[in-house]
């Protein structure tokens, strides 16, 4: 659904078929002044991000003007290139049709009929490090031969019905159990052979362990995307997310992606509270450029929070989202000072997360089942185990399952609602948050947001812009 291009300067894309008559403007549409040259305009419902000279800018209000006048406008012919291009980007759409009820289908459609399933499954919850805020604590266990088995007798029994199977492998430190990882993703490749579905998979690792070995056979496995945390410099990473030992962690993991970063899509989630600051973040993208790692991964913020009383010692170093969508601005300006990627797109969405879904389950070493990865390993957080049939009606399916989006009023009229589609539904059922703090951070920060990713894009498509933007 995402579409990302310019209508006076085009970043991507081609302009569709004209509706030619009978035109409303589009509720998530988003515009606003950009160094004084131009005007960014945005739709939250197909993610069209356009930059608009002042000229075409007078245009667009022009046609904005006259479809409000009357829903089949006579245009000029600029007006009526430059219509063509608001209907390709959803800005403009058939004064019949509703995007909030295609979003609404969409949603639904994907909870509830399609063919995809979804497994974050957790081989061990064992781990290496000893991370201050970890909200999983000193947990152990490893999967046995027997739940092992009947996690690929659940595959097995749906196979027929799966179009594409995700899996995501996760922890404790997964890479602690790479026996387990290959049994099932050897036993999921023969299936989707089999049964002649797609199979992917992605890693959450702390990435000690992701040796060039281990990610040669990960790659074989299928796993296409690794997850790291950074938590800032050596200095800071290496006190928040030591090793049991106590030693560090910072420079194996970095020499770790030098080599994984050819073979895998490489994600670096750099967590976010009070402590952390824009030097300590400035210092840590030195020390990545140092390594050769600019342009070969991916970095986005995160702000932690006290999930649960494991992790309720770090409570009074949390960000509220508020507070956290301002740093976050800043952070993500200085990722583009110094010529990092800017991965973090305002883009729709059909549904938050496999909380939401009906094929979607998370997996602990005993085969307990879950709703929410953020879940796993806490017994009274299950809905069952992988051993017995799932039961729709647990409470604690049913407390993360049962928000709508379009039946909260708030929700359904927000003009981002696809972004975000209400947002976390594990903070809605379980933290007692007020309504600020269950919107993502696009809510307080999209305006800001958009002037850093227009940059970032436009640069990529004119690096000779770079100086005099």
């Amino acid at each position: 659904m995402e579409r990302d291009f310019s209508l006076s300067m085009l970043l991507s894309g081609e302009p569709g078929v004209s509706l030619k008559k009978m035109a409303t403007l589009s509720r998530y549409n988003h515009i606003q002044p950009w160094r004084d040259q131009y005007f960014i305009v945005y739709n939250a419902f197909t993610g069209a991000v356009a930059l608009l000279d002042h000229g075409n800018h007078k245009i667009y209000n022009d046609i904005i003007e006259k479809i409000k006048i009357r829903s089949d406008p006579e245009f000029t012919p600029k007006e009526q290139e430059l219509f063509k291009q608001m209907e390709y980007a959803g800005m403009v759409h058939p004064d019949h049709y509703s995007q909030q009820e295609e979003l609404k289908f969409l949603h639904h459609f994907a909870r509830y009929g399609g063919t995809a399933l979804g497994l974050v499954v957790a081989p061990t919850m064992a781990c290496n490090m000893a991370c201050e805020y970890c909200f999983e604590g000193n947990k152990k266990g490893r999967m046995s031969d027997d739940t092992i088995r009947e996690i690929e007798a659940f595959v097995k029994k749906g196979a027929d019905s799966i179009g594409r199977f995700d899996v995501t492998w996760y922890g404790g430190e997964p890479l602690l159990a790479m026996d387990i990882i290959e049994r099932l993703s050897r036993k999921f490749l023969d299936l989707g052979k089999e049964h002649r579905f797609a199979y992917n998979a992605d890693i959450i690792t702390n990435g000690y362990l992701l040796r060039p070995e281990i990610v040669d056979q990960l790659v074989e496995w299928h796993v296409g995307v690794a997850q790291v945390t950074l938590d800032g410099p050596a200095r800071h990473h290496n006190y928040k997310r030591r090793l049991k030992n106590g030693g560090p962690s910072f420079e194996t993991i970095i020499e770790n992606l030098k080599y994984a970063v050819g073979k895998l899509n490489i994600s670096i989630r750099i967590n976010v509270d009070e402590k952390f600051n824009i030097e300590l973040l400035g210092e840590l993208l030195d020390q990545l450029i140092e390594a050769g790692l600019r342009d070969k991964a991916l970095l986005y913020f995160e702000f932690l929070e006290p999930i649960n009383s494991v992790c309720a010692n770090i409570a009074e170093t949390c960000h509220t989202t508020r507070d956290f969508s301002h740093v976050e601005v800043d952070y993500y300006r200085l990722l583009l000072e110094k010529n990092f990627k800017i991965d973090k797109l305002p883009s729709p969405m059909m549904m938050y997360c496999l909380t939401q879904c009906l094929s979607g389950f998370a997996l602990d070493p005993d085969g307990d089942v879950y709703r929410c990865l953020n879940t796993v390993g806490d017994k009274a957080k299950s809905i069952g185990n992988i051993r017995e049939k799932i039961n729709y009606m647990h409470p604690n399916f049913l407390s993360f399952f049962r928000f709508n989006p379009f039946e909260d009023s708030e929700c359904r009229e927000c003009n981002i609602l696809p972004l975000c589609l209400g947002g976390c539904p594990m903070k809605r059922a379980e933290r007692g948050l007020t309504k600020d703090e269950l919107c993502d951070s696009w809510k307080y920060n999209l305006p800001e947001m958009l002037e850093v990713i227009a940059l970032s894009k436009y640069r990529q498509l004119k690096p000779e812009m770079k100086e005099q933007l």
